[in-house]
């Protein structure tokens, strides 16, 4: 069973009895309680560097060619523009949806509904700030790309500092069904690197976990 901690203030509330319309300033702290939670959800136990690189070649493995071929050059493109085309755009998204071809194609018509002016503009402002959360929301702004296709820009632009997050990390590390949001993305990349036990790049331990997450759950491969 997982515990999880938090203190929870009290308060006496001195409004009488209209209490939900006084100001908080009206209100005095009483006591502090420790509240623990109990859920069904086991923390993630460390990787330490064999196993990192043991269930990250292991994605490796599994990694489709031609998507493995699109995250190098778009890594490559990046490095050197500072910013994305529409075209490598639709390439982003065909990757993060390769196995959903409906959402894809849709995701894809969406990219094409602005100018590849604007997404040069969009994506070289998001690489000129080091707020994840500011980053990913500077990204979705471009039709079409939500937070997790968002996160998978960043991680092929910089995966020395950046790792992809989705549903599966987030079920990883905090137990949760459900997609990913922006917010998540910094608690996502601390996870990453408080769990990089030597010099990976934060891109291969963020494969270690998803490839080791993947096989545990059943999800199969791209």
């Amino acid at each position: 069973m997982h515990t999880q901690h938090f203190t929870l203030c009290l308060y006496l509330i001195l409004g009488g009895p209209n209490w939900p319309l006084s100001k908080p300033e009206s209100w005095t702290r009483v006591d502090e309680v420790e509240v623990v939670l109990y859920t069904d959800h086991q923390t993630v136990e460390d990787m330490d560097a064999d196993a990192i690189r043991i269930w990250s070649e292991r994605y490796d493995e599994a990694y489709d060619d031609n998507l493995q071929a699109i995250e190098n050059h778009i890594n490559e493109e990046l490095t050197e523009q500072q910013y994305l085309t529409r075209d490598q755009l639709e390439d982003v998204v065909r990757w993060k949806l390769n196995g959903m071809p409906g959402r894809r194609e849709g995701n894809v018509d969406r990219v094409r509904t602005v100018s590849d002016e604007f997404i040069r503009r969009i994506s070289e402002a998001s690489f000129l700030v080091n707020d994840p959360t500011v980053q990913l929301k500077t990204l979705t702004a471009i039709p079409g790309i939500g937070a997790a296709t968002a996160s998978v820009i960043l991680a092929f632009y910089d995966p020395e500092n950046y790792g992809i997050g989705d549903r599966y990390i987030i079920d990883e590390f905090f137990g949760e069904d459900r997609t990913m949001r922006a917010t998540d993305y910094p608690t996502i990349l601390a996870e990453l690197r408080n769990r990089n036990p030597g010099d990976f790049d934060c891109r291969t331990v963020e494969k270690a976990y998803y490839q080791k997450y993947r096989v545990e759950n059943n999800v199969g491969d791209w």
